[in-house]
């Protein structure tokens, strides 16, 4: 029998692709006759003695892989081993890179010998017939065989990846799901068994690749109801597009079990003449009116997307855009530059400067000067290490409401201390400390910042003061607590002129002078398990 060696290489081990079994399962209907074999590596411990080794072993007649921007380079690499160790072997590749015109691409690598562009149905073609056949299947998406269903998974993963539907009713001029005819969709029998099938394997975190889970709203809140009934232990993330929800899904949303959902809203710009240079047909309003409702629901975190580099973009409405999220308090805001994907509307604009090799990043735009990209990395950093580091982020809202101009003083000190993010994040402390020098002294923003910094074990942040357990006033309520087994060992007090622990908890919260002495008991190490509040 011939074997076919898939090589599946990762950005990280918790990672999966689901191309081997979609490719597998598709292909052993009409290919029987051959065997499949994968090896799997990550992009950092990729090891090419290792590989060849393999395929000394099997001695495979086809080597693919499916190639993305973060593993192009590293596949090419191994392949040119691959070439080495079976200069007889078929070598083909497929996936997000090939979307474009790939003719260059066989041409500078004469050591690869085809490229499919397209999804799973083609590939059967090419092993009986050396014949690449573009294109994706056109018939109902449950035709399809599940590789989930056939077992074509790894049940040690941490988590597992599945599809609802493909394509996109979007037309995004950056994105590859533009380039799809129409949106398809299993059915919710279908998906039922997929999801069964992963119970099986032990599988409790299941990411959503829909592009849109909300494309037909009406069938997402099947699906809802489907993952809360039907499958209480699992956890799904999704990405939703906020201007398009409904009430109906809003409130299904809302049933959902805390944490049981974490949602990805990817609304990119919220500038309306950047939207229209995209293709990009989202009303600001409405997506911000939906953004408050899926904040309003409560019960699972929200992830909201932003991008650098867009079209008619400017560094100014990319940083009102930034504001205008910080204000509505999301969980966690991500801001990335814009690549320009091979394929997408965006390839060959003569308006944008990218690089030409993966991950095609922006270096500038005809509104977005290459100092001002460098510029809006910062503001990269400064969210992920500010805004998005769980230890400040309710002091950075706080501080970010009460005194605006904190955004552009941290853009500001980073600009200035670059050497900061030489060896990835700052400490914790360090962060902190920056924080302190830009907001007034003995200001409630400062007082929020040094009440963060105690649940955070940064004792530096103020001055406290260790008692006893009998030194806590009986009428001291309540503030915040996580449950933990043992005993509290130590126990610390603190004094403030406000409401600091109240805002900390809610930074939206108003600030109320008068003077508040928290009780902060530690179970082990620098880490409050319990805060208590007296107001004297």
């Amino acid at each position: 029998m011939p074997d076919v060696l898939f090589l599946e290489l990762n950005s990280s081990y918790s990672h999966s692709m689901l191309s081997y079994g979609m490719l597998r399962a598709f292909t052993e209907q009409y290919a029987p006759e051959w065997r499949w074999h994968k090896i799997e590596f990550t992009v950092k411990n990729a090891d090419t003695a290792i590989f060849e080794d393999k395929i000394s072993e099997l001695k495979p007649e086809v080597i693919c892989a499916t190639v993305y921007l973060f593993n192009r380079v590293t596949v090419l690499n191994l392949l040119k081993s691959a070439r080495r160790a079976a200069p007889r072997a078929r070598i083909v590749l497929g996936g997000p890179e090939f979307l474009g015109d790939n003719r260059q691409f066989l041409e500078h690598n004469p050591g690869i010998n085809a490229v499919i562009r397209g999804d799973e149905s083609g590939f059967y073609r090419y092993l009986q017939h050396d014949e690449v056949v573009e294109g994706c299947f056109d018939g109902e998406l449950d035709e399809l065989p599940s590789p989930h269903q056939r077992g074509y998974v790894d049940p040690s993963k941490p988590f597992w990846q599945i599809e609802t539907s493909r394509g996109c009713p979007g037309r995004c001029r950056f994105c590859t799901s533009s380039l799809s005819r129409n949106v398809k969709f299993y059915s919710i029998s279908r998906i039922r068994a997929d999801l069964e099938a992963l119970r099986g394997y032990g599988f409790q975190d299941i990411r959503v690749l829909d592009r849109t889970f909300n494309t037909n709203p009406k069938r997402a809140v099947e699906l809802l109801k489907l993952f809360r009934e039907e499958f209480p232990e699992m956890r799904f993330h999704l990405e939703i597009e906020p201007a398009g929800l409904t009430e109906c899904f809003l409130s299904e949303l809302a049933k959902a079990p805390k944490n049981k959902l974490h949602v990805e809203a990817g609304i990119q710009s919220l500038d309306p003449d950047v939207l229209q240079a995209c293709r990009r047909f989202a009303d600001s309003d409405k997506v911000l009116t939906g953004l408050r409702g899926l904040l309003k629901c409560g019960n699972f975190e929200l992830h909201v997307d932003l991008i650098a580099g867009l079209p008619e973009q400017t560094m100014k409405s990319l940083i009102e855009d930034v504001k205008t999220v910080i204000a509505l308090c999301p969980q966690e805001i991500q801001l990335e530059k814009l690549k320009i994907l091979p394929g997408t509307p965006l390839c060959g604009c003569p308006d944008i400067k990218h690089n030409q090799e993966p991950p095609y990043e922006v270096i500038s735009t005809a509104s977005i000067k290459p100092a001002e990209m460098r510029d809006a990395m910062l503001l990269s950093l400064l969210l992920d290490n500010f805004y998005n580091a769980r230890q400040l982020h309710s002091a950075f809202i706080f501080g970010f409401k009460k005194h605006p101009e904190l955004l552009h003083k941290l853009l500001n000190y980073l600009s200035e201390h670059e050497s900061l993010f030489a060896s990835g994040k700052p400490a914790l402390e360090s962060r902190f400390e920056i924080m302190r020098k830009l907001l007034p002294p003995d200001s409630p923003s400062s007082q929020v910042l040094r009440f963060a910094g105690l649940c955070a074990g940064i004792f530096s942040t103020g001055a406290c003061r260790r008692l006893c357990h009998d030194s806590i006033p009986t009428e001291a309520e309540l503030l915040w607590s996580k449950p933990v087994e043992t005993e509290p060992k130590r126990f610390f007090k603190a004094e403030f002129s406000g409401n600091a622990g109240q805002c900390w908890l809610q930074p939206c919260q108003k600030w109320e002078s008068g003077r508040y002495v928290y009780y902060f008991k530690l179970h082990y190490g620098r880490f409050p398990s319990e805060i208590l509040m007296f107001k004297q």
